[in-house]
């Protein structure tokens, strides 16, 4: 026998693989669509059940566009977890994350969410914050290899003032002009190192 665990607001999960044929999915799967407001399938291998998925780890699960549509549309939390099985405080946490950033982009891009089909306009917020997470993700990855080709400079100029201070000590005193634009270059990487390093995430 299969113990079926419910967890808060009414949130399933199953003890051990359910096997079943078809038409006893759907049956289920119909079943849980009555509810649950959405209701979604996710393939899991059977060597990777619940008792791997346990224990200390956290194993959030993401907000579907539909799941944000159900937040959008209705205003008491309780309805939300019921209609769609997570907890509270998820939602509450998704509620305060979600919407804020969702009515300031429509607002920004002249989006009427009264009026509009809701679940475009979600897929395209999302879509433009996935497409500037990617372009920050970008950005970083710039400019730590701009710092590092930076440092890599600052390292070589360090080694040959050095190098010039123990030619100046064995008495080359014609290269001590040579200390000076070498220690300005240095002082101008530092600056530009710092720039780069200095700027928001």
């Amino acid at each position: 026998m299969t113990r079926i665990l419910r967890g808060n607001r009414d949130g399933v999960d199953f003890d051990e693989p359910v096997f079943m044929t078809s038409a006893q999915r759907e049956k289920l799967l119909e079943h849980l669509r009555e509810s649950f407001a959405v209701v979604e399938e996710e393939e899991v291998a059977a060597t990777d059940f619940r008792a791997d998925r346990l224990g200390d780890r956290l194993f959030p699960r993401e907000w579907s566009t539909k799941e944000l549509r159900v937040l959008l549309e209705r205003k008491d939390n309780d309805e939300v977890c019921k209609l769609l099985g997570r907890s509270w405080m998820s939602v509450d946490i998704k509620r305060g994350e979600f919407i804020p950033q969702f009515l300031e982009w429509a607002h920004r891009t002249g989006n009427d969410i009264t009026r509009g089909d809701l679940r475009r306009l979600v897929e395209a917020f999302l879509d433009e914050k996935r497409v500037a997470i990617e372009n920050k993700r970008k950005e970083r990855s710039r400019r730590r290899s701009v710092v590092r080709s930076l440092e890599q400079e600052r390292s070589r100029q360090a080694g040959l003032l050095e190098s010039r201070k123990i030619l100046i000590g064995a008495g080359r005193t014609d290269l001590e002009p040579t200390i000076r634009e070498i220690q300005e270059r240095i002082r101008s990487l530092d600056q530009k190192i710092r720039g780069q390093t200095d700027q928001p995430e």
